[in-house]
């Protein structure tokens, strides 16, 4: 599998994880140092597992479809 379909796939679970995680903590400034705590991690975990990348690489395989799944999965909980 290709780095950035292993990038794409991880991130997506991250950012569900990462909107459960919002939902659950309530408070915005929490949620969102959360959210942000929980990006760098996966960052630095991706980047031992994958190797070193440049961070516009980051941002168009990683960042954006973290932030957009964490948005979404925590709209959805937050409507039920």
């Amino acid at each position: 599998m290709k780095k950035e379909n292993k990038s794409f796939f991880v991130h997506v679970l991250g950012g569900v994880a990462a909107g459960y995680l919002a939902f659950l903590l309530a408070d915005p400034m929490r949620a969102f140092m959360g959210i942000i705590v929980l990006l760098a991690v996966l960052i630095k975990t991706m980047d031992l597992v994958l190797g070193k990348e440049k961070m516009g690489w980051w941002l168009k395989n990683g960042t954006a479809v973290y932030i957009l799944f964490s948005i979404v999965t925590w709209t959805i909980f937050y409507n039920l």
